[in-house]
């Protein structure tokens, strides 16, 4: 996903810490702290380990020499500033974006006892990273990687999409319904195409989950069984009885319930009810993942 810190990962890499080091006063072995760190979360190389493992009386001889090679090409890299650099950039991704966010907030934690302005340094170029490409983040003066609510949103949208893609009439729902938010400020009177199209999003979900076998949305959403209360579900049924109610919109509805005419506004709830109650329909133990872009 564009918006994930991963899928960027490499291209973050190049560009925070080749700012970085073109700053004055940054130190030379910056690179030795940052890979000791990098390898010890990622699992890759720990020196400790390795020194209690030749400690141990009953290792084989050639076991021994091979822990003593790898201890002391370990040694070679942390001696070596431009070896150090070399490694660091060679490194792999962390295996989750939860991940990912974490080490780079190490990275400023370690750059901090340095007693130099590359900390400061760092956050700055990490910040304006994260701004230019659109990541779903904030960066605050501590350097903590803060998930926004566009951020938060896009990724329950990616989630639904990624999720549903298997169901050939979900994903035409949600193909739709994207592409009527496209027409929504050029077509007159596209706020009631965007309106039926994001009812029949969530309709196609609640058939799906629905243990009542409900063909439309008002029935079938009350074999869901996800909702935490009552009233929670009477929310969709109360919007689906307004899209039929409502003069011309899904049908001929009743002319004296119209308190107005629809508008945009309209419009733009329903895609959030569709988006929103979809997804929770769908799979209702998602947040997890979705907060932590594991999509």
């Amino acid at each position: 996903m564009p918006f994930l810190i991963k899928h960027n990962w490499t291209v973050l890499n190049k560009s925070v810490w080749n700012a970085v080091e073109d700053k004055p006063s940054v130190p030379v072995d910056m690179y030795i702290e940052l890979l000791l760190l990098a390898w010890q979360k990622l699992g890759i190389q720990n020196r400790e380990t390795l020194e209690m493992a030749l400690s141990d009386p009953s290792l084989s001889t050639v076991a021994y020499s091979e822990l003593s090679e790898k201890l002391k090409a370990i040694d070679e890299i942390l001696n070596d500033p431009q070896r150090a650099r070399q490694e660091f950039f060679g490194l792999p991704a962390p295996n989750s974006e939860h991940e990912c966010v974490k080490l780079l907030e190490e990275y400023y934690r370690v750059l901090s006892t340095l007693n130099v302005p590359v900390a400061g340094y760092y956050k700055q170029e990490l910040k304006n990273f994260v701004e230019q490409h659109n990541l779903r983040y904030v960066v605050t003066s501590h350097c903590q990687l803060l998930l926004t609510i566009p951020g938060l949103l896009a990724s329950e949208y990616v989630q639904l999409r990624n999720k549903t893609a298997s169901n050939a009439n979900i994903s035409e729902a949600l193909a739709l319904l994207e592409k009527s938010i496209s027409q929504l400020s050029d077509i007159e009177d596209a706020e009631r195409t965007l309106i039926e199209r994001a009812t029949r999003v969530i309709e196609a979900i609640a058939r799906l989950r629905t243990t009542n076998s409900g063909k439309t949305l008002g029935f079938a959403v009350k074999g869901c069984n996800v909702f935490p209360h009552e009233k929670l579900r009477d929310c969709i049924t109360d919007y689906w009885d307004f899209t039929s109610d409502y003069p011309n919109l899904r049908h001929s509805g009743t002319a004296t319930s119209k308190l107005r005419e629809l508008k945009k506004d309209d419009a733009l709830l329903a895609l959030a009810i569709a988006i929103a109650f979809g997804m929770y329909i769908f799979d209702n133990d998602s947040a997890d993942s979705i907060v932590k872009g594991n999509l």
